[in-house]
């Protein structure tokens, strides 16, 4: 199970870092946080957190 929530904590934090990049490269940097880009990368940036602190509980 912690393998499992460490692997999708790492999934998520590598599409949220994707998401935002490809955005930049789409759009110039001042426009890429009214986009969906940047909500979406920040919807995986909070998925990451979540699913980083419940490894961190399970694993101790």
């Amino acid at each position: 199970m912690e393998a499992f929530l460490f692997i999708v904590a790492m999934l998520c934090l590598g599409l949220s870092f994707v998401v935002f990049i490809s955005g930049i490269f789409k759009h110039s940097v001042k426009e890429v946080f009214k986009t969906k880009y940047a909500k979406v990368s920040v919807l995986l940036l909070i998925m990451y957190i979540v699913a980083f602190i419940v490894y961190l509980i399970i694993a101790n």
